[in-house]
Order: C-alpha cells, then sequence, then structure tokens
C-alpha cells in the first residue's frame, strides 16, 4: 500500500501501519505512485489503521497543516463508516541516541501519536498522519 497524490508544493501517499516512517525525507523513497488508494479489511467492531505520508516540495516548508475527514462510502454506496468512527493522530517522533549495542535506526524515531491540530513540515523532512477507522458493530 503505498501510492502518490501531488498538488503544488506538496505531495501524500498511503502507507502500511506497520512500516517505521522515519522524519528524515531522504529516508523514505516516493517512488513512483499513480495515485492514493487504502485498501482496509476488517470486520464489525474491529479497528484497522494506515499513514498518510505528507512531504513538501525541496523548495520550501508546509505551515499551517489541517487534515480532516468525512464519512467512507463504498463504490455502489451501500455501505458508510461514518467520519465519527475515524481518528486522526500526527505521529511523533523521540530522539535516540547511539548505544554500545547496534540498533536498527538512531535519531529520531516515530512512536507518540499526537493529538491532531494544525502543524508544520519541514521541506527535508515527511511527517505521517496516522488513520484509525473503527468498523460500527452494526
Amino acid at each position: 500500500m503505498a501510492d502518490k497524490h501531488e498538488a503544488s508544493g506538496w505531495t501524500v501517499t498511503a502507507e502500511s501501519s506497520l512500516r517505521k516512517v522515519f522524519r528524515e525525507k531522504s529516508s523514505f523513497d516516493l517512488g513512483d505512485r499513480a495515485d492514493i488508494r487504502v485498501c482496509l479489511s476488517a470486520a464489525k467492531n474491529e479497528y484497522e489503521s494506515f499513514q498518510l505520508i505528507l512531504s513538501p516540495s525541496d523548495e520550501e516548508d508546509l505551515k499551517g497543516v489541517h487534515v480532516k475527514v468525512s464519512d467512507l462510502i463504498n463504490e455502489d454506496g451501500g455501505w458508510v463508516i461514518p467520519k465519527e468512527e475515524i481518528e486522526v493522530f500526527r505521529v511523533g517522533y523521540v530522539e535516540t541516541k547511539k548505544l554500545r549495542y547496534p540498533v536498527e535506526h538512531v535519531g529520531w524515531w516515530p512512536d507518540p501519536l499526537l493529538p491532531m491540530g494544525s502543524f508544520d513540515v519541514k521541506k527535508d523532512e515527511v511527517q505521517p498522519v496516522w488513520v484509525t477507522v473503527h468498523v460500527p458493530p452494526g
């Protein structure tokens, strides 16, 4: 799951919830992805998550980013997951230091899920947004 949509000055890409997305733009390959499609599979009363990766153009930072959600409606229009069942968080980072034993990554490590609000993204970084969808019991 990794498609891309480009707009003026920024790119958004979908990514699995299983992948750690590091802050440095150089560590994340946007690749050649045509559009954003996220396929989720969940039964009644289950939760499923994915990430949206925001990447500014190389020329300037993104300022005052807001993320909004809408109802999810299947292609036939028969099933709806109301937007109230969708949670969105900004992925935060904690700085890790070099240890005496080898580790996967030293530097900014994606970990906390922060409340969504307006945020900025530096031109040399990417910003994951964590999306969790709850499938209602009915």
